[in-house]
């Protein structure tokens, strides 16, 4: 199983520490993107700034069958149009550690028994 987290850096380092330090892989920066999602399972990608790298990065994961995993600063809870209805989870900047528990309960709830064929997203 191994992750992307795209979006927000000092974020996406704290959720890569929680991620390994729970044996999950996480996907490290090569330079390019497109090669980074195609060669993951989860994208987990902050919506928090609508930057539009952002959501190019869940398009092509969507278009790709991958599993993605929107997170949103709790301050800032903006939906871009594209995502409303779809799971998400909000985040307090100054406690990351329940977004990173609620990430990996996802995870090992949802996604790796479908990876293993036991269930379907």
């Amino acid at each position: 199983m191994k992750c992307l987290i795209v979006g927000q850096p000092n974020v996406g380092r704290f959720l890569a520490r929680a991620l390994i330090m729970r044996n999950i892989e996480v996907n490290l920066d090569d330079g390019n993107i497109s090669n980074m999602i195609e060669n993951t399972d989860i994208i987990i990608a902050d919506i928090s700034h609508n930057n539009p790298n952002v959501l190019y990065e869940i398009g092509y994961a969507h278009a790709l069958k991958k599993a993605v995993i929107p997170i949103v600063e709790r301050s800032n809870v903006k939906i871009p149009s594209q995502l409303q209805g779809v799971l998400y989870f909000a985040y307090d900047i100054n406690d990351l550690g329940i977004l990173a528990d609620q990430i990996i309960a996802w995870i090992r709830m949802y996604v790796e028994p479908y990876k293993l064929g036991e269930t379907k997203i």
